[in-house]
C-alpha cells in the first residue's frame, strides 16, 4: 500500500505541472493574439507577421495565429494569406474567422462562388454581434464587386444595425455612389467622420479622401481641399492622396 503512495504522489506532481505548463501557454498565447490585434488596428502588417511566426513556433495549434497572420498577408496581397486560413480551418473547423480569411481569399482570386459561401458559414458561426457584422460587411462588399449593389447596401446596413461601427459607413456610402444615390452617399461619409470609433486608422483617411474626390467630381473644389488635406494629415505618404491633391489645387 505505501508502495502504491510513493508511486502516485510523482504522476499527480507531473499532472498538475503539466496542467499548469498547458493554462500558462494559454495565457501567453491570449496575451500574443491581443499584441498582434493591437499592431493589425495601427495597419503594422509586417510586424504582425513576425509577431504571428513567433508565436506560431511556441504554440502551433491555435488557429487564432494562423488567422492573424493570414489577414496581415491579405493585406499586403501575399498568396500565403489563403494557406494560413486552410491551417485555421484544418485546426479548428468550427472557427469562424478561418471561412472569413478563406471568402476574402476566394474573393480576391475572383471564384465568387466560393467566396460567397465561406462567408455565409463565418456568419452561420460567428459567436457574436460584432463578429457577424465584420463578416456581413464582407458578404456585402462582394455583392457590390458582382455589380449588386442594391443587394450590397441591404447587407452593409444589417452590419450597422448589428454594430454600429464608424468603418462600416465606408463601405455603405461606395455601394449607395455606385447605386447613384449621391447624396445619400454624401451623408453617410459625413456620418461616420462624426464618429471615432474606426476599427483600423486607415478606414478614417479613406472616408476623408472619398469625400474630397466626390466634391471633386462635382466640381465643389473648396470643400474637395479641405477633406484631402484632412486625408493627408493622417496619411501624408498616400500617393494617390498626394495625385488628388495636385488635381484639386488647381481649381481651388
Amino acid at each position: 500500500m505505501l508502495n502504491k503512495k510513493i508511486i502516485l504522489i510523482p504522476v499527480f506532481v507531473l499532472l498538475l505541472f503539466t496542467c499548469c505548463k498547458l493554462n500558462e501557454n494559454k495565457n501567453n498565447t491570449d496575451k500574443d493574439v491581443e499584441n498582434i490585434l493591437k499592431l493589425i488596428r495601427s495597419e503594422k502588417y509586417s510586424d504582425v507577421i513576425i509577431s504571428a511566426s513567433k508565436s506560431i513556433e511556441k504554440n502551433p495549434s491555435d488557429p487564432r495565429l494562423y488567422y492573424n497572420r493570414g489577414y496581415a498577408y491579405h493585406m499586403t496581397k501575399d498568396e500565403k494569406a489563403r494557406q494560413d486560413f486552410e491551417t485555421c480551418i484544418k485546426l479548428d473547423p468550427g472557427y469562424h474567422n478561418g471561412y472569413y480569411g478563406m471568402a476574402m481569399s476566394y474573393e480576391v482570386s475572383k471564384e465568387y462562388d466560393l467566396a460567397e459561401k465561406n462567408y455565409i458559414k463565418a456568419i452561420e458561426l460567428s459567436p457574436d454581434n460584432e463578429r457577424k457584422a465584420t463578416f456581413l460587411s464582407g458578404l456585402a462588399r462582394l455583392n457590390a464587386t458582382r455589380k449588386k449593389f442594391l443587394q450590397a447596401i441591404k447587407i452593409q446596413k444589417q452590419a450597422i444595425e448589428l454594430d454600429d461601427r464608424a468603418d462600416f459607413y465606408l463601405n455603405l456610402g461606395w455601394f449607395l455612389l455606385s447605386a447613384s444615390r449621391n447624396k445619400e452617399a454624401e451623408i453617410i461619409w459625413l456620418k461616420a467622420l462624426e464618429k471615432d470609433n474606426f476599427v483600423q486608422s486607415d478606414f478614417k483617411h479613406k472616408i476623408m479622401a472619398n469625400m474630397a474626390r466626390y466634391y471633386y467630381n462635382n466640381k465643389k473644389f473648396k470643400k474637395a481641399g479641405i477633406y484631402i488635406d484632412k486625408a493627408l494629415e493622417l496619411a501624408p505618404d498616400n500617393k494617390l492622396y498626394i495625385d488628388l491633391a495636385k488635381k484639386i489645387k488647381r481649381y481651388a
